[in-house]
């Protein structure tokens, strides 16, 4: 009996240990912009966790497109910039429906310099998000919740009366 229940205890930290923390990947990827050594972390954790599911692949081309502040090099800027962009819409198509892919394409798409040609997906993504805090959904995450709406309150790019329902949401 006791080989069973220790056997059990094991498989519960094994399968812990190798889940995948959402909150720690959206707080490592915020702090990715203004430092390399936590950019270079989080592309370590992207590469080498065992869930490489759509939503680790969509912070891994985040973080790859976060390098690009951290190269001097022009050419090496847009190279990350690109390899991070096919990443993006690949972890998108994998999974359309995903309101966590959304955020963060929405996330770079509104910070990049407009030179870039990639904002084709600001208002569709915006109209999504808005329509996944309305549902009940958004209740099951609280932490991506409150996130969404921090962007959506400060990205500029909501009406008058967008910012007023997303603030009563």
């Amino acid at each position: 009996m006791i080989k069973y229940i220790s056997t059990y205890v094991l498989l519960i930290f094994c399968t812990n240990a190798l889940a995948v923390n959402y909150v720690e990947l959206r707080t490592l990827l915020v702090a990715a912009a203004t430092d390399e050594a936590t950019a270079n972390l989080l592309l370590q954790k992207t590469t080498q966790t065992t869930q490489q599911n759509a939503i680790v692949l969509g912070y891994h081309a985040a973080v790859t497109m976060t390098m690009a502040k951290h190269c001097y090099l022009p050419t090496s800027k847009l190279s990350y910039f690109k390899k991070g962009k096919v990443m993006l819409e690949a972890a998108i198509r994998k999974s359309p429906s995903s309101a966590e892919l959304k955020f963060i394409r929405l996330a770079i798409q509104c910070n990049i310099p407009s030179m870039l040609g990639y904002a084709q997906n600001i208002s569709a993504d915006k109209n999504e998000l808005i329509q996944y805090l309305k549902s009940n959904t958004a209740s099951a995450d609280t932490d991506l919740k409150m996130r969404i709406k921090k962007l959506l309150l400060t990205c500029n790019k909501c009406t008058t009366i967008e910012i007023k329902s997303i603030q009563n949401l």
